[in-house]
């Protein structure tokens, strides 16, 4: 019991940043009508900048705020040549520049930081006791950290002027457009709004993993993978898909082994794309079905 409540609570801290990651895809593409494959390379930047700083004894706020600066940077770039340059709205160029533009970024991270894996500088953990349960207290704060700032980007969507700009713009653009709500503004917003929770979760990634030049694509696949349980719409939903497959993943790499992960990922993104053609397909028998028996 003491090891599932620690697998547990790795597992929902882990999961939070694939909650980010994945709400970074859903208000892009509600926003801009764009797949943003790059979204976990901008989270991978975060992560190596912050450690680097930490690292180099920079100090915690300086570390976080460089990491956002480093996903702004990235999330900048991808957004002026997929959409400004690309084309509004031509969905296959745009996604072949998002994945273009990933590999790109993971380039340059390979000559900025080499090859090496970087952590977190050594020191010893705040150790919480929960009953006979002894926890890592940075993991807690990860997951508080990511709570706050799920909820932060839920009441800017539904209770600020500019969210409820940007919903009107996801909703209909030419109806959003009639009404003065400038289109082509909240398409950057959302890059940028996706840009601050890849900071954020690249701080928060950095505290409880490694961080590698490469990462992005396995973040990329996690976060795409709990975006698309929400439908590409609701970023609560989407949320919820990150926390699910963080939790599997620490419980298949409790209980199983640790390079079952990323397998683990792609069953989870196949189960997700196809349950809905399933569901489809049984409901339509069921009616025949029932029509057989009564004759």
């Amino acid at each position: 019991m003491e090891a599932f409540v620690q697998y547990l609570i790795n597992g929902l801290a882990v999961g939070g940043v694939y909650s980010l990651i994945a709400i970074g895809y859903v208000v892009v593409f509600r926003v801009v009508r764009l797949v943003n494959i790059a979204q976990g390379d901008l989270l991978s930047a975060a992560t190596l900048v912050f450690l680097w700083l930490m690292n180099a004894h920079a100090g915690l706020p300086v570390a976080v705020a460089g990491a956002v600066v480093a996903a702004l940077a990235a999330a900048i770039f991808v957004e002026r040549i997929a959409v400004t340059i690309g084309g509004w709205f031509d969905d296959l160029r745009a996604f072949l520049l998002t994945l273009a533009a990933s590999q790109l970024i993971q380039g340059v991270l390979l000559l900025a930081f080499g090859t090496q894996y970087l952590t977190m500088p050594a020191s010893t953990p705040p150790i919480l006791t929960l009953g006979n349960v002894h926890v890592n207290g940075i993991y807690l704060l990860v997951i508080a950290i990511v709570v706050v700032a799920l909820a932060g980007l839920v009441l800017f969507l539904e209770h600020t002027p500019l969210g409820w700009a940007m919903l009107a713009t996801a909703d209909d653009p030419l109806a959003a457009r009639l009404c003065a709500v400038p289109v082509r503004r909240m398409g950057v917003l959302a890059f940028a709004i996706a840009a601050l929770v890849a900071g954020i979760g690249g701080a928060a990634y950095g505290a409880v993993a490694i961080g590698s030049w490469n990462a992005g694509t396995t973040l990329s696949t996690a976060g795409f993978a709990a975006a698309v349980l929400g439908g590409m719409k609701y970023p609560l939903r989407a949320a919820i898909g990150g926390f699910v497959l963080g939790i599997l993943q620490a419980l298949v790499s409790g209980y199983a082994a640790s390079y079952l992960q990323d397998p683990l990922t792609f069953v989870f993104l196949i189960v997700v794309l196809l349950a809905p053609v399933a569901m489809r397909r049984l409901t339509r028998r069921r009616p025949r079905s029932a029509a057989t028996v009564a004759a």
